[in-house]
């Protein structure tokens, strides 16, 4: 029997567009020693098998061919609708068998770490500024905690008219909810922002600084100034600057 010495393997797996199913291929083979010029050996590569002859003494020999994988195609998709300034809407769909949860981010900041795996849909409501585009990133996990998937989509929030607004103002502080307070200004102003209760005694000051133009957002999580719980009722969020004021009401229960 004649005798080939590999001396080199090279493999070039070029692929179709992300998640097809056929495999194109190339395979060189560079061999050397006592079989120059003669037949070489068979190469099992990606599910076939291959062979060929030398062209010429410690030639290259090469052959092409394509392989197809009986893996079904994977889709996963994700639509960011901008609701309102303070509001994303995101939805998805996708056919992954093997998914466990989901993980959500929005700028590389956590939005959900385990969501379930038969959830479609979610909304962002998290401190968003108006006239601002926001990329999500959705990834889907297995059993064991391993990545099989992820897509992403983009939102643009609209322009706000608003200059102050406290999202979720029925909330319940004993489980953890609070009220987030949007504000603008457009200019460089001192800043208010204190709550009462009906009575008209004032129970917490959130802001009470100098604040440059732009949007921010300020939580109140249902406690007096003494770091206690308030009672269940409504109160009166109040926002002062040099040129507007402001008030809202806002329910907090027990």
């Amino acid at each position: 029997m004649k005798k080939i010495l590999v001396t080199g393997l090279w493999l070039l797996l070029s692929c179709l567009p992300a998640f097809a199913y056929e495999v194109e291929w190339q395979v060189f083979v560079t061999v050397g020693g006592e079989a120059m010029g003669g037949e070489w050996g068979v190469v099992s590569s990606v599910g076939q098998s291959i062979s060929g002859v030398s062209q010429s003494a410690g030639g290259t020999y090469s052959c092409e061919g394509s392989y197809v994988s009986m893996a079904e195609s994977i889709q996963f998709t994700l639509t960011a609708d901008a609701i309102s300034s303070t509001l994303v809407k995101l939805t998805w769909n996708d056919n992954l068998a093997d998914k466990k949860y989901y993980s959500l981010s929005r700028d590389g900041l956590s939005l959900a770490t385990q969501l379930s795996k038969d959830r479609t849909s979610y909304e962002d409501t998290s401190q968003l500024k108006a006239d601002t585009q926001y990329q999500y990133l959705l990834t889907a996990y297995d059993a064991n905690d391993a990545l099989l998937a992820t897509v992403t989509a983009a939102a643009i929030t609209p322009v706000f008219k608003e200059r102050f607004i406290p999202y979720h103002n029925l909330f319940h502080p004993a489980k953890g909810e609070k009220v987030s307070i949007y504000y603008k200004i457009d200019n460089s102003t001192h800043v208010s922002i204190k709550l009462y209760n009906l009575a008209g005694e004032m129970v917490r000051a959130l802001v009470d600084d100098n604040k440059e133009a732009g949007q921010y957002w300020i939580d109140w999580d249902g406690k007096n100034d003494d770091g206690n719980l308030c009672a269940a009722g409504v109160y009166i969020i109040q926002i002062k600057t040099d040129s507007f004021t402001e008030s809202k009401k806002i329910i907090l229960i027990k």
